[in-house]
């Protein structure tokens, strides 16, 4: 019975550091959450701008491209062993067109047009080199001149065409986009059409001109302009067809333009609250799976607990039982000496009588 109530003393001890181990693994659990949430908002951040800056380099590599391809197609004229026929001019500007291309000029050594394909719709052309290959840059226009045989090949190129297919395509997270701007800052690319031509700085704070563009306004004079490429973030009164205050990641990239000095600059940006909606579904599945790993913890000091239980249960129907067989034999065993005719008794180790039966008390004419 001393060992039942020993034990049932340490069952309960059990039972205290069970539920007292689930609450420090519950506040554990909550203290880290809270201290971790900060630090996971910050790195999953950091590696979507970081995807970004992929996407504006995979952008910036494609329009690099596409310059060289239009080159390539000069310089299979320049290879060529015999004067360019007009069928050979049309079948370069079909594939030039593809890329960009809104015309085809063949110039004498005056440099007046003898030759044209397209629509060109450019009237002054820059002075051309007449000796070598020559990309030249303007605000509405991308030329490459090429001398050939005592003439002059150019090919005249819409920025803009250039480089919408490369980037129209992009999409950061559900409404991010792409948007890309010469060295003097004006728009090439933009999803708000009239702001394509446009002087970036001017054009936003004729948008919003009770708001100062601070930070956007810094990266691209200090890094964009300066063909420099990085991450960042900004904030903005609009986005696509959204309206008020946006934060915004941004992840921008140089776009190095072959045969000249010029660089032009992609950037990608993202409203924070679509990567804070990925850093929400992040949390709800840390916080599965924590509160996951706490109800197993749980569960199974539960289970603990019920195999506890009823092995106390069995102990203590155990010890009845056993007891209840221990008061039956002492029962019959003191009958059994009790209708005995001998003399029965029982000494301690002294030698000192402890009890005796009715016979020997008979005997001895002694009260049992």
């Amino acid at each position: 019975m001393k060992q039942y109530i020993k034990w049932d003393i340490s069952s309960h001890k059990f039972l205290l550091g069970v539920g007292s181990g689930v609450i420090i693994l519950l506040l554990c659990a909550l203290n880290l959450g809270i201290h971790s949430a900060q630090d996971l908002k910050e790195i999953i951040a950091q590696q979507f701008n970081h995807q970004q800056l992929i996407l504006a380099r995979q952008a910036s590599q494609e329009i690099e491209s596409s310059f060289n391809a239009l080159i390539e197609e000069l310089l299979i004229l320049k290879y060529s062993q015999r004067e360019p026929s007009p069928d050979l001019l049309q079948m370069i500007f079909q594939r030039a067109h593809r890329l960009g291309a809104r015309g085809l000029l063949v110039l004498n050594q005056d440099k007046k047009v003898i030759y044209k394909i397209g629509e060109p719709t450019l009237t002054k052309l820059a002075p051309l080199d007449p000796n070598n290959l020559a990309v030249h840059l303007s605000k509405s226009w991308v030329y490459i001149s090429e001398p050939l045989r005592k003439k002059i090949i150019v090919l005249l190129i819409d920025p803009y065409l250039l480089v919408q297919r490369h980037v129209a395509r992009i999409r950061s997270g559900k409404t991010g986009y792409a948007w890309v701007i010469d060295e003097n800052g004006y728009f090439i690319y933009h999803p708000i059409k009239s702001f394509i031509g446009q002087n970036a700085f001017k054009v936003r704070q004729e948008k919003a001109p009770d708001f100062y563009f601070k930070k956007i306004n810094k990266i691209q004079r200090q890094e964009m302009l300066q063909g420099k490429e990085g991450i960042g973030e900004y904030i903005s009164l609009w986005h696509r067809d959204v309206k008020g205050y946006v934060k915004k990641f941004v992840a921008y990239t140089p776009i190095h333009i072959p045969y000249t000095s010029h660089i032009w600059s992609v950037a990608v940006c993202v409203p924070e609250k679509e990567v804070n909606a990925v850093i929400h579904y992040l949390y709800l599945k840390q916080f599965f799976i924590q509160g996951s790993l706490i109800l197993a913890l749980i569960g199974l000091g539960i289970f603990a607990l019920s195999l506890e239980r009823g092995f106390r249960e069995t102990l203590r129907q155990e010890v009845e039982r056993k007891t209840e067989v221990l008061k039956k034999s002492e029962e019959k065993y003191r009958l059994l000496i009790e209708s005995a005719d001998d003399l029965i008794l029982t000494l301690d180790m002294f030698g000192n009588i402890i009890s005796f039966n009715q016979a020997t008390a008979s005997f001895f004419k002694k009260k049992p």
